[in-house]
């Protein structure tokens, strides 16, 4: 999902991504989100397509781009099925085809924030390469790209993706296909030294 402006895309489906810091400790995840006091919160519950609310304290409403239909991004397809989500609740699957555009994105860009989301690649991951961009901002005073990458890693850059990125977990494919995954990428500097990556609650920075 990559044009000059930020988008959360991919070949994967996306639910509940949050731009904030701090842990999630209550049973539900709404309300856990929701007590952090998020800069944004983009809960892709929508069954429609057209605006990605924000019900975070940023209200920086987003709209769904690409091709949706048969056979492309689809809206509303079934969310994540774990404990602590409300049954019935939805989720975006971008297939390669649609994203979320949130306009400009400097809101969306520091050297210290955080990044939270879930997502699951229903399709196999092939090694090398970039199979799914589940976060990207395109600032020249921040950038950062969030993907998953082929064999099963997480992709970070927090600059040109040719000299200042890491891919996370190479030797331990630890990302399983058709599975629900939480997401965190904290960010505490200009590098990509200065991220630590968390995938279902465990460290997976080094």
């Amino acid at each position: 999902m990559s044009i000059a402006r930020q988008r959360l895309f991919g070949a994967a489906i996306v639910a509940t991504v949050v731009a904030c810091c701090g842990g999630l400790a209550l049973a539900d995840y709404t309300d856990a989100v929701n007590a952090l006091s998020p800069d944004h919160y983009y809960r892709l519950n929508e069954t429609s397509q057209g605006v990605v609310y924000d019900t975070g304290s940023g209200s920086l409403n987003g709209n769904h781009s690409g091709f949706f239909g048969s056979g492309d991004a689809e809206v509303g397809v079934p969310g994540v099925d774990l404990p602590g989500f409300d049954a019935g609740n939805k989720a975006l699957w971008v297939n390669d085809a649609g994203a979320v555009n949130l306009g400009s994105s400097e809101p969306f860009a520091a050297s210290t924030m955080s990044v939270a989301l879930w997502y699951r690649n229903p399709l196999p991951t092939t090694t090398g390469g970039l199979s799914d961009r589940l976060f990207q901002n395109n600032s020249t005073t921040a950038p950062m790209t969030i993907a998953s990458s082929g064999g099963g890693t997480i992709h970070i850059a927090t600059g040109p993706e040719v000299d200042n990125s890491v891919q996370m977990g190479r030797e331990n494919l630890w990302i399983i296909n058709n599975t629900w995954h939480h997401v965190v990428v904290v960010r505490n500097g200009d590098d990509a030294a200065d991220v630590d990556v968390y995938v279902d609650g465990i460290n997976r920075s080094s």
